[in-house]
């Protein structure tokens, strides 16, 4: 296939191309009007750029050429060719040419074009040499010169004599050398005292500036003039050279009209377009000539022009313009001609005529896909296109095809040569480098852009794309935060190229933007981090990690919401080599605090909260930062950064001002009662909250022990409830015997009888948090109030104390003065509470929940609370004590195995299962509060039978007031006994052995099932036991063992004695007599005769 093409010249048309003739139509209106009229008119010819109003005038002039009946002068000016000429007098030079090219005889004309044409100048110049003062000296010196060297040669070499100061001097030899060296002595003199070059002259770069020329110049000047002399005309001068035209054309060429058309008016900028419009008004104004020529001659102006450029002229963007336009148009135009742009169809048929006529050997697949995405492409724009517009297209389609012949697609050759048409190759890169321009959309894929991309720099696809992805790579890095998903998607599609760019490119982004006024270091570091972490960014990463580590503290900007922490943290999670970064991090965080401290005067919130995350930031990797003290935090400054923190919530225990400076103020407070105020007791709370050494506290605490014992104590101002609520907080954090037990002396005591409760309500709370349990029951001189306060529910009190523990976070000691059976506001508060984390988080209090049964005894709220508590404490922390004293905490254990989360009955289960043979022995023989748990599932072990077995051993030989307790639970507890049948054995023996009685009757149920038979027991031993039994009147063993006798198998007199003796009591019930009667079967008695 031939890519050859026939360049479409912007000719003017002869014929009507388009297939609705919409030229030809305009063409034979403008003819008709022109004709029927019998005025001088002005007619605009009204089309937009390209429409083809030239062919129209074209069209129009064939018209008036066939026309026979009226000689016609056509006379067409192109104001735009001559915008920059004196247009008045070239108009009318052209308007002679015009009149002389159609007519031979035009010796009429001469004169006026000679006076419009203006005068000649004519200029002789003639030019000689002369010899200069430097060349005249050299001359002279010249010619001396053989004279000298005669003279020298007369003087005999003998008398010269050698050359010293006593001799006398040879003045002819003297004389002869002097004319020899003239010609070097005249340029010495020169060097020195000559004359200095003129400017003209100033071309050689010797030693000065002296004139070292041989030869000047010398001219002379003579200007011939063969001119009429005059000035520049007037507008009235020129209008009268053109009625002079016209009268000669319509008296002495014999025209019957005169067609002028001024074409290209609109092309012109606004300025020179005004100033042309001006100029040539006065031509437009000799329309009014009709009454100077008869009736049959006329003036015809015809001005095509583009209606939205024409009115640009006037308007300069001023909508209030357009008017103005628009009634100058109706001013100047007695009548509008319009060329229709063309329609769809039309166009499209002539597009096809130019490229069939231009795109010479092309197939005629590619051809039609050429053409079908130039519609496309201009439907999509809402364009129609003017003739001249497809010409040019087309001409660049075949431009590009003869040049890249089939490496290119007949979409990306419509496309490129369209959008280069209106785009200068910097624009059109830029269009190209912005994936939301419209060139992306009519491409509809990166494919075709980089296609294009290829025509544009002039190379393959493939390096275009190299090339344009280079450009767009370094545009998105002007800003990073904007573009960073645009180089995501270069990343992703184009992972090699990216990679490869990257590499080119890295060394001048990171010296670009290792700036940190703007944050774009930090820009630069995230961008790498998140979209390049997937390629070896190690060196990177260093080079970028060596920037942060140059800046100095007052490069931070921690104010302006860049978020240094967050970059650091993935900065820091992307290095191999962790330590050494994060150990520079906690080095500099140290500096940024000081300098936050130093500059403490402009300190805001901002700067606080990422100060704190940076600090976080350095404790998560492990790297914390000492406690800092600042002297520059003396008391005012203190306060300064307390009431900042307070404002964003924020608390930094690694900034405390220095501790001598502290102790001294803060001590001094406590120096005289009378000066003690709010705002120093609200600064040393807010100091508290984040500063909890105990050392700095100790001096605090002692000076507050010793005021609140002293006499003096007593002339504070009253009702100063920060003073209480400070003392509470000391207290709650760190404990100070000498503290709680000054608030216990009778003087404090007496000292607050005076504070009024209701403004005060701290005292209240000290004195529950030193008394504890026995607030209520104390008998010190504790006001009834307070207690009184503690002893009675309310609602109204119920809020006040929860919303003051929870505001100092001690809430949870609600829990502990709920154990006083007395306080019943902390016990209505529990309840209210009983499912708050806050409450039921101290795993301490898993210790303690039998007293709270003790003293709320609705199981609803002990399964809840303990449930809440279970969840929200770690029972891990107090099994150890569970584990070490279980007695102690029996109670304990039974509560969470019937109202604990399984997670907890597992752990205790574990727990109970440990117990030691020791601690089992212990409760059993005592007050077996272990035993209840077997209510529960225990899997326990060979520690518990032991401990068992040791139980009924003793139990046989001991009295166990407390062994019903036993009996009531054996089912289950016998389940947990090890080698039974060898442990029953034992113990019968010792039983029937035992000469006393020390099993209830509650045993006998389970001591017939396990044992079953007594042959193996001594006779004797058995009648000893009955007749204990019958003596302690233990009917329900004394059936049992009856059960085991075999008939007639006892032989004692003393056994039957009793049983008869008992029959005979009438005392006894009929169920008793029956006992009695089956034992007395089973003794048998010798007669005695």
């Amino acid at each position: 296939m031939s890519f050859d093409f026939k360049v479409l010249t912007d000719e003017v048309a002869e014929n009507d191309l388009f297939t609705d003739k919409t030229h030809e139509k305009s063409a034979e209106t403008l003819f008709k009007v022109i004709k029927s009229t019998d005025k001088n008119i002005t007619v605009g010819l009204e089309g937009a750029w390209g429409a083809g109003k030239s062919t129209v005038i074209n069209m129009f002039n064939q018209k008036l050429q066939q026309d026979t009946e009226s000689k016609t002068l056509f006379f067409l000016f192109d104001a735009w060719a001559h915008k920059d000429d004196p247009l008045r007098k070239i108009f009318l030079e052209s308007f002679i040419e015009k009149i002389n090219l159609d007519n031979s005889n035009s010796e009429n004309l001469d004169k006026v074009h000679k006076e419009i044409v203006g005068k000649v100048k004519t200029i002789d110049i003639t030019a000689h040499k002369t010899v200069s003062p430097l060349g005249k000296y050299l001359a002279f010196s010249a010619m001396v010169v053989p004279l000298g060297t005669v003279l020298i040669r007369t003087v005999k070499a003998d008398s010269l004599g050698a050359l010293s100061l006593s001799s006398s001097i040879n003045w002819i030899y003297s004389f002869g050398l002097l004319l020899v060296v003239a010609p070097i002595l005249v340029i010495i003199y020169w060097f020195f005292c000559g004359e200095n070059q003129t400017p003209e002259q100033k071309i050689w770069g010797i030693v000065n500036k002296k004139n070292w020329d041989f030869f000047t110049k010398e001219s002379t000047e003579t200007i011939k003039q063969d001119i009429t002399e005059q000035g520049e005309k007037t507008s009235i001068e020129f209008q009268k050279y053109f009625n002079e035209i016209i009268k000669v054309a319509f008296e002495k060429h014999n025209y019957k009209q005169v067609i002028i058309v001024i074409d290209n008016l609109d092309r012109v900028d606004s300025e020179q377009a005004k100033s042309v419009w001006s100029t040539l008004q006065t031509f437009f104004q000799s329309r009014s000539l009709s009454s100077n020529n008869t009736q049959s001659n006329k003036i015809i102006f015809v001005v095509p022009y583009d209606k939205e450029g024409f009115s640009a002229i006037w308007s300069k963007g001023n909508d209030s313009n357009h008017d103005v336009a628009s009634s100058f148009l109706d001013k100047c135009f007695q009548v509008r001609v319009e060329v229709p742009q063309p329609i769809s169809s039309g166009w499209l048929n002539y597009c096809e005529q130019c490229i069939n006529q231009a795109l010479i050997g092309w197939d005629t697949d590619k051809k039609v896909q050429i053409k079908e995405e130039y519609s496309r492409l201009l439907t999509s724009k809402n364009i129609i296109p003017t003739p001249r517009q497809i010409r040019s297209w087309v001409n660049q389609v075949g431009m590009n095809g003869y040049k890249w012949k089939d490496k290119v697609s007949a979409k990306a050759l419509a496309i490129y040569s369209y959008e280069r048409l209106h785009f200068s190759e910097k624009l059109f890169l830029k269009e190209l480098l912005d994936s939301e321009s419209s060139i992306y959309k009519m491409a509809n894929g990166s494919d075709l852009v980089y296609e294009i991309s290829g025509l544009l720099f002039g190379v393959s696809k493939e390096r275009g794309t190299e090339i344009l992805l280079h450009g767009m790579i370094e545009k998105c890095f002007e800003d990073i935060e904007k573009n960073k998903e645009v180089l995501k998607g270069i990343a992703e599609q184009h992972k090699a190229v990216f990679r490869l760019n990257w590499e080119n490119i890295k060394g001048s982004i990171i010296l670009k933007y290792n700036a940190f006024e703007d944050a774009e270091i930090n820009n630069l570091t995230d961008y790498i981090i998140s979209e390049l972490g997937n390629y070896d960014i190690q060196e990177d990463l260093k080079t970028i990690l060596n920037i942060w580590k140059k800046s100095s503290e007052k490069d931070w900007r921690l104010n302006q919401g860049w978020e240094y922490a967050d970059t650091m943290r993935v900065l820091l999670d992307s290095l191999d080599d962790k330590d050494s970064a994060t150990t520079w991090l906690s080095d500099f965080v140290k500096k940024l605090c000081t300098h936050v401290i130093k500059n403490i005067d402009t300190l805001d919130t901002d700067t606080v909260k990422e100060l704190r995350k940076l600090i976080d930031l350095v404790e998560s990797y492990n790297k914390p930062i000492d406690i800092l003290q600042y002297t520059r935090l003396n008391k005012e400054n203190w306060s300064k950064w307390l009431n900042v923190l307070k404002t964003v919530d924020l608390k930094f225990l690694e900034i405390f001002p220095n501790k001598t400076e502290f102790e001294q103020w803060s001590i001094e407070l406590f120096n005289d009662p009378q000066t003690l105020n709010k705002d120093d007791f609200s600064l040393l709370i807010s100091t508290l909250d984040v500063m909890d050494d105990t050392n700095y506290w100790l001096p605090v605490m002692e000076k507050m022990a010793s005021m609140f014992e002293n006499s003096a104590y007593h002339q504070r101002v009253l009702n100063i409830n920060e003073i209480y609520h400070f003392t509470y907080l000391l207290l709650s954090k760190f404990g100070h015997q000498d503290l709680e037990k000054s608030i216990k002396s009778p003087m404090f005591l007496e000292t607050i009888q005076q504070e009024d409760l209701n403004v005060i309500p701290s005292i209240n709370y000290l004195l529950a948090l030193v008394y504890e349990e026995q607030l209520i029951a104390s008998k010190d001189a504790i006001r009834s109030e307070i207690k009184d306060y503690w002893s009675t529910t309310n609602d109204i009190k119920a809020k006040e104390v929860s919303e003051f523990l929870e505001e100092n976070s001690d809430i949870a000691l609600i829990s502990r003065w709920a154990r006083d059976e007395n306080n019943k506001l902390a016990q209505q508060i529990l309840i209210q509470l009983k499912e708050d984390r806050s409450v039921t988080s101290n795993s301490d209090d898993f210790r303690y929940i039998d007293e709270i049964s003790d003293n709320m005894t609705d199981e609803d709220f002990l399964g809840v609370y303990i449930q809440s508590l279970c969840k929200n404490s770690s029972i891990e922390e107090v099994l150890d004590s569970f584990q070490e004293d279980p007695i102690i905490y029996a109670k304990c254990l039974e509560l969470l195995l019937k109202f604990g989360t399984e997670h907890v009955r597992e752990k205790l289960l574990f727990t109970i299962k440990n117990i030691s043979t020791e601690i089992w022995k212990k409760d059993l023989r005592a007050n077996k509060k272990l035993i209840n748990l077997f209510e529960y599932d225990l899997n326990l072990d060979h520690k518990f039978s032991e401990a068992f077995t040791d139980w009924l051993e003793f139990s046989i030989l001991n009295q166990d007031k407390h062994q019903n307790k036993v009996w009531n639970l054996f089912p289950i507890i016998e389940r947990k006994i090890l080698d039974k049948q060898n442990v029953y054995d034992k113990l019968k023996n010792i039983y029937f052995e035992q000469n006393s009685i020390h099993w209830s009757s509650e045993s006998i149920p389970y001591v017939e099932k396990f044992w079953t038979d007594i042959d193996d027991i001594d006779e004797q031993y058995i009648i000893r036991k009955l007749n204990q039994w019958i003596d302690a009147k233990e009917w329900d063993q004394i059936a049992w063992l009856t059960k085991l006798l075999s008939n007639e198998s006892l032989k004692s007199e003393l056994l039957e004695s009793r049983v008869e003796t008992n029959l005979e009591n009438e005392q006894n019930s009929a169920q008793i007599k029956q006992i009695l009667e089956n034992l007395l079967q089973k003794i048998v008695v010798d007669i005695v005769t």
